[in-house]
C-alpha cells in the first residue's frame, strides 16, 4: 500500500519491465485509479499518472511527477505491455459512456502521449457534456467498499 497525503492507494497489478516497474493502483478511500512508475535501475523520481483531474497537466511534488488525465468516472485498463524490453507503457482510460483512449507513456523520457484522437472523440466530447456521470463508493455485503458509476 503506498500513501499520499490525504489518501492511500492498494496494488491491483504489476508491469515488470527491464528498467522499470509499473503498479496500477486504486485509492482506498475514493476507488479512483493510478499508475506508478518506479525506476530499477537509479532512484530518481518516480512518475504516477493519475484520473484526478487538475488545471494543469502535470507537477512535480519533491522526488515524484504527476500526469493529469483529467477524466472523471473513468477506469484504467492494462494496454498489453508484454515486452520485458520496452520503455514505453501503453494503456487505456474509459467510462461508461466512454469508448476509451489509448495513451502511450514514455518511461525514458517521460511524456505521456494521447494516441486517440480522432473526430470520433470529438462527438463522444459533446455527448459527455451532455451526461452527468459520477462514481460513489457502496459497501457490499462484507463491508468492502466497491466503486459503482451512475450515469
Amino acid at each position: 500500500t503506498t500513501t499520499t497525503t490525504t489518501e492511500s492507494f492498494f496494488i491491483e497489478e504489476i508491469d515488470l519491465f527491464r528498467n522499470y516497474l509499473v503498479y496500477y493502483e486504486r485509492s482506498n478511500v475514493t476507488g479512483t485509479q493510478q499508475i506508478r512508475i518506479t525506476s530499477r535501475l537509479t532512484t530518481k523520481q518516480e512518475s504516477i499518472l493519475t484520473l484526478q483531474s487538475s488545471s494543469s497537466s502535470s507537477f512535480q511534488k519533491n522526488s515524484t511527477k504527476y500526469h493529469y488525465l483529467n477524466t472523471s468516472s473513468s477506469a484504467i485498463q492494462m494496454g498489453g505491455n508484454i515486452w520485458y524490453d520496452a520503455t514505453k507503457l501503453y494503456f487505456k482510460v474509459e467510462s461508461p459512456i466512454h469508448m476509451g483512449v489509448y495513451y502511450e507513456y514514455d518511461m525514458d523520457e517521460d511524456v505521456l502521449t494521447c494516441l486517440s484522437t480522432s473526430p470520433q472523440n470529438d462527438i463522444q466530447k459533446e455527448e459527455e457534456d451532455n451526461v452527468i456521470q459520477t462514481r460513489v463508493l457502496v459497501a457490499s455485503q462484507d463491508g468492502t467498499k466497491v466503486p459503482l458509476s451512475l450515469i
